[in-house]
């Protein structure tokens, strides 16, 4: 659908949500598993998660993410938590960024509740439990994490007590469990958060020679396979390191007209599952 007509039905879009005075918080993440952690050339996959305040917020019902350095649309997983309530995703590009807009069915005559996205019961894969109960929007793969996918704006839209209205944006981060940036355990061939004797250690030991080995094999150099130094007597010496959790960040500007285009889109998802 071109953007022209998502633009147009902004002003509807607007006079029809009724703005509260409690604003729950919304955060955002995007998630990164390195293929290789100690190789950010051999790339990953990516999940893009949000979860809401419980204590205000009945749901997430819209949600706008933009995003450089990101995929092609088509690497969207279609069969995940945005699902829920009818709702909707629409990938595409605003200017150099990857956008991603999703919305929940508000347009039927009867509509469903609009609970439950932000709030599910997930615990934390990078074992911060600041971002356990998120919810998965899209999820795909990504060839290359040498340059790290960035935020460019996100803006959002809740249920409060039954009324639609914008949510504040709370911690937005970019994460992943690389040995460098993200400080990933080297030697954590499982990626359970901490180094130790049998689950990394026996492993690697028990692949010595293996050609073509993976991480969770204990090729943790790179090298292409497991060898007695550079590899197992290095994840010996490193038993009992832990991962720290990269502490989260406050969230980048929320521009006003980004919050208006993800209502439109909002609008447009609901006329589309009414037409189809």
């Amino acid at each position: 659908m071109k953007r022209s007509f998502i633009l147009s039905l902004c002003a509807v879009a607007l006079a029809a949500i009724t703005m509260s005075a409690a604003q729950a918080t919304v955060d955002v993440a995007l998630n990164l598993t390195y293929t290789q952690p100690a190789d950010p050339s051999q790339g990953g996959t990516w999940s893009l998660v949000a979860k809401t305040d419980t204590a205000l917020s009945n749901g997430i019902v819209g949600l706008s993410v933009r995003l450089t350095n990101m995929p092609a649309a088509g690497t969207v997983n279609a069969s995940i938590g945005h699902e829920i309530n009818g709702g909707l995703l629409q990938v595409g590009t605003f200017g150099l960024e990857t956008e991603f807009v999703y919305g929940q069915n508000l347009g039927d005559a009867t509509p469903l509740p609009v609970t439950g996205v932000g709030q599910s019961a997930a615990t934390d894969q990078f074992f911060n439990p600041v971002w356990d109960g998120v919810t998965e929007i899209a999820s795909g793969t990504i060839a290359d994490l040498t340059t790290r996918p960035a935020f460019g704006a996100v803006a959002a839209n809740e249920d409060i007590g039954g009324v639609i209205t914008a949510a504040t944006i709370g911690l937005t981060n970019i994460r992943g469990d690389s040995v460098g940036v993200d400080g990933l355990p080297i030697g954590d061939l499982d990626r359970n958060g901490n180094v130790d004797l049998f689950g990394d250690t026996l492993t690697a030991l028990g692949n010595v020679g293996t050609v073509g080995a993976t991480w969770g094999q204990g090729d943790i150099n790179a090298s292409g396979d497991v060898d007695l130094f550079g590899d197992t007597l290095t994840i010996l010496g490193n038993v009992g390191a832990t991962w720290t959790p990269v502490p989260p960040i406050a969230a980048v500007p929320e521009p006003a007209g980004l919050a208006m285009v993800m209502i439109a889109g909002v609008s447009l998802l609901a006329a589309r599952r009414r037409v189809g």
